[in-house]
């Protein structure tokens, strides 16, 4: 029963997401922009100030070089990204967001702290504690299987 329960909401939540994203998508400041699109701005902001490699986007999305490749090329087309030569190494290409990037990439951020926030509002720190475990279980989980699917192409 609380299998069902615990799947059913899981859905549920995913379904929610996606929503919201999709809209949100629609209205990051007047730029058309896929939810693929925000998750690779995501991945090129956690590279920090200095900028993302095509191999650590690809590594922490989770995808294939010429689908990062296909992606920063687009985004640079909309001006959401700049690549450049990396001045320690000249062979590194980094993918670096512009000012718009940001912008964007802001909005996308903010959306899931706010939800982050929700979730931990009366809450004990112990139940916090249980449900930020949950949700790394949850990955973890997903990682696997996403590791075995892609061991089988």
């Amino acid at each position: 029963m609380f299998c069902e329960q615990l799947g059913d909401a899981l859905e549920e939540a995913y379904r929610l997401i996606a929503k919201v994203e999709s809209a949100m998508v629609t209205n990051v400041r007047g730029l058309k922009l896929s939810i693929n699109e925000l998750h690779l701005l995501e991945a090129v902001r956690k590279g920090g100030e200095r900028g993302s490699t095509i191999s650590n986007i690809a590594a922490r999305l989770s995808i294939t070089l010429s689908s990062v490749t296909v992606g920063v090329n687009k985004l640079e087309h909309k001006g959401l990204v700049v690549k450049c030569r990396d001045k320690s190494d000249g062979r590194v290409v980094l993918v670096r967001l512009t000012e718009t990037g940001r912008k964007a990439e802001r909005v996308h951020h903010r959306f899931y702290r706010s939800l982050a926030c929700s979730l931990s509002q009366n809450v004990t720190l112990q139940e916090q504690r249980l449900l930020l475990n949950s949700l790394r279980d949850i990955n973890q989980f997903l990682r696997i299987k996403a590791r075995k699917m892609e061991a089988k192409k």
